[in-house]
């Protein structure tokens, strides 16, 4: 959701508009997002039914490690996603 050539871009929200769009044509399909993806914008992008989300600079580019933002990352899309 971002043009192309830099991490740490901010999403284009017209890219979430054309991805709703695309999953109600093909709901069956996997649509996965690359650009744009932080905890900020998680709620937006799960919302449009996105199977899979590439958060680069979400992941290495701030003062935690890795790890502890693959799992606040995680948490996020859980609580988005909880069915229950």
């Amino acid at each position: 959701g971002v043009h192309p050539g830099q991490q740490g871009q901010a999403l284009i929200p017209a890219v979430l508009k054309k991805m709703k769009a695309f999953r109600i044509a093909h709901p069956a399909a996997w649509v996965s997002l690359d650009g744009g993806v932080n905890e900020d914008t998680l709620p937006d992008i799960v919302a449009v039914g996105v199977s899979a989300v590439c958060p680069g600079s979400a992941v290495f580019d701030n003062d935690r490690s890795p790890d502890e933002n693959v799992a606040r990352i995680r948490a996020i899309i859980h609580r988005l996603t909880d069915k229950n």
